[in-house]
């Protein structure tokens, strides 16, 4: 018996040494050969582009048609929207992004992040100009289950030699900010390709971030995403846009990529004058949206 229990020892010292000796494997990141190249861009070769960022409280406050109508307004290039029902029972079964797509003539992509009575319910963006792809990335769940999605989406625009990505989010809202601390760090995974994506090399590529971040600047959530981002925003200005009848914190926000250096020529945020545009922006929705004029000086 002494004999088995000692051969059997030796047998699985040998197994274990065999083992040990098996190289470690892990994935490495692939070095950037291709992509977006650095160049100053002069004249008319600059892309001159308006971005918004707008929570529309899934038509609650008023409806898909008077939302469409308000985005119609803001003359915008890409839209990031928050909270947008798809056939729910609570919008009455209706298609809410295919309603303000028809209205505002834009091209919608949809970001499902949960179902919810009897539809779904999720961030989307629009964009003036046709979609080439998209990709959905799942963002860390809180405690509650509510799973919460970044939206990607490569857009060629006409007479400019890139495509750009324009990037659309809605972050949870709880107070504590643990999870929104790790949204964020997915986002930046996804940012600089150290998760894979559909797009290649877009740790060089033009991105634009926008959406309801749940959350102001100058905290560790905004710190940990401004790694990799700039704000539109001017810290010293009026940025506040919930609730929007009388707007106490700048959740909705803008930023650009810092492989980039754009220009902000004009940020417009209606939380005084709430009838910008001819709209009235307090009866459309519980935010008002944050609207960025923006140049690319250098891609």
């Amino acid at each position: 018996m002494k004999k088995l229990v000692i051969l059997g020892a030796i047998l699985c010292s040998l197994v274990l040494t065999a083992e040990e000796k098996k190289p470690t494997t892990f994935e490495v990141l692939v070095p950037t050969k291709e992509g977006t190249v650095d160049r100053e861009l002069k004249g008319k070769e600059q892309l001159e582009l308006t971005v918004a960022s707008y929570n529309i409280a899934a038509s609650r406050v008023s409806s898909p048609e008077e939302i469409g109508k308000a985005i119609k307004a803001m003359k915008a290039d890409f839209v990031a929207l928050a909270e947008v029902d798809i056939n729910t029972e609570r919008s009455g079964h209706k298609d809410q992004l295919a309603i303000i797509a028809k209205e505002t003539k834009m091209y919608p992509v949809f970001g499902k992040a949960i179902d919810f009575e009897g539809g779904e319910f999720g961030p989307a963006l629009l964009s003036k100009y046709p979609v080439k792809k998209s990709q959905n990335f799942l963002l860390p769940v809180p405690g509650d289950g509510r799973q919460h999605v970044l939206i990607v989406a490569e857009v060629e625009i006409p007479n400019f030699p890139e495509p750009v990505l324009f990037m659309a989010v809605h972050l949870d809202y709880k107070e504590d900010p643990a999870v929104r601390i790790k949204q964020i760090r997915e986002i930046n995974n996804v940012t600089i390709a150290s998760i894979k994506t559909d797009f290649p090399s877009i740790e060089s590529r033009i991105k634009i971030l926008a959406g309801d971040f749940n959350e102001v600047d100058g905290t560790p959530v905004m710190n940990e995403l401004y790694r990799y981002w700039n704000s539109v925003l001017d810290k010293e200005a009026d940025n506040r846009t919930w609730p929007a009848i009388n707007p106490a914190i700048a959740i909705d926000h803008i930023l650009t990529y810092k492989g980039q250096k754009w220009a902000v020529e004009e940020v417009i945020i209606p939380n005084k004058n709430k009838n910008w545009n001819g709209i009235n922006w307090a009866a459309v929705s519980d935010h008002v949206p944050v609207v960025a004029r923006i140049r690319l000086l250098e891609q």
